[in-house]
């Protein structure tokens, strides 16, 4: 068993597509589908479920997907550390679009300011995403609000309220009821997202229709969409407040307050180098100027 057979088996994991794993790591399919098959073999247990042209992790395969992110992660480590003084510094911090709408300008010029001798290397997708790229040592730092692995350390950085905002065209009033509200279109950020995570447990409480959902990847579709008329939209208040829109106001629902806590993330065995504890210093001054 080698380290190149877990790369291998890492790849398949991300992708469960033997033949986009092997696109990815630049080898033919039937390679990819020996190494795997020489692992199992290895290992005397099934690692993947093939039904039909799927293939789905087996509980072996998921324990062996945490251990071998693991141990190439700590080699990673390793040779982080031993390059520390000889290499240029560069920091990935991952963020999430809530995060990045609201604060990502802003902190990269602090950054930039602070510690200009590090260089940055900023991945901006949801949360789901995010937590992955931390899995596989594809990121350092992560900033997001959605944590729920017990693999991650995390600190709280500050906190952010949530609201639904519409057009005074659609809907003059500052308030509405719960009842009223499943009447209308409501429009949310894609599941796996925080703004997801702050709202559903509330519409679910609810009964809200779910076919009465729209689904959007971006704040700034969401908000372009609420300033149409074309329905309610759940935002951060934060980046409502940075566009300045007259024709958009707050909704309250019967008194409902919704808020989620930005953390500064990172993996529990992750060795953080000289530049990188730096970094997650200044990222947490930053945090705390702007709470």
């Amino acid at each position: 068993m080698t380290l190149r057979l877990l790369e291998i088996f890492l790849a398949v994991c991300r992708t469960l597509s033997m033949t986009r794993a092997a696109e990815m790591l630049g080898m033919t399919q039937p390679a990819v589908s020996r190494a795997i098959y020489d692992l199992e073999c290895y290992y005397g247990t099934a690692l993947f479920e093939r039904i039909g042209r799927k293939l789905y992790l087996t509980e072996a395969g998921n324990t062996l997907r945490e251990h071998a992110s693991s141990i190439l992660s700590e080699l990673e480590d390793v040779k982080d550390t031993l390059r520390e003084d000889t290499m240029p510094s560069v920091c990935r911090i991952g963020a999430t679009v809530m995060v990045a709408d609201i604060l990502l300008k802003d902190l990269c010029l602090y950054l930039h300011q602070e510690i200009p001798e590090v260089q940055l290397n900023m991945s901006v997708y949801n949360a789901s995403t995010i937590e992955d790229m931390l899995r596989h040592n594809e990121c350092d730092l992560a900033l997001t609000d959605r944590i729920d692995d017990p693999v991650f350390f995390y600190e709280p950085l500050m906190r952010q309220t949530l609201s639904f905002y519409v057009s005074n065209q659609r809907y003059p009033y500052d308030t509405i009821t719960i009842d009223a509200l499943k009447k209308q279109q409501l429009i949310l950020r894609e599941n796996g997202s925080g703004s997801s995570m702050a709202i559903m447990p509330f519409l679910k409480e609810a009964g809200f229709p779910i076919p009465a959902i729209w689904r959007c990847s971006e704040n700034e579709l969401l908000h372009s969409l609420a300033v149409a008329g074309l329905g309610f939209s759940f935002l951060p208040d934060a980046y409502v407040k940075t566009h300045k829109e007259t024709s958009l106001h707050k909704v309250d629902v019967e008194s409902k307050s919704f808020e989620r806590t930005i953390y500064l993330v990172r993996l529990n065995q992750k060795y953080l180098t000289r530049n990188l504890r730096t970094c997650a210093e200044k990222i947490k001054s930053f945090c705390q100027i702007h709470a």
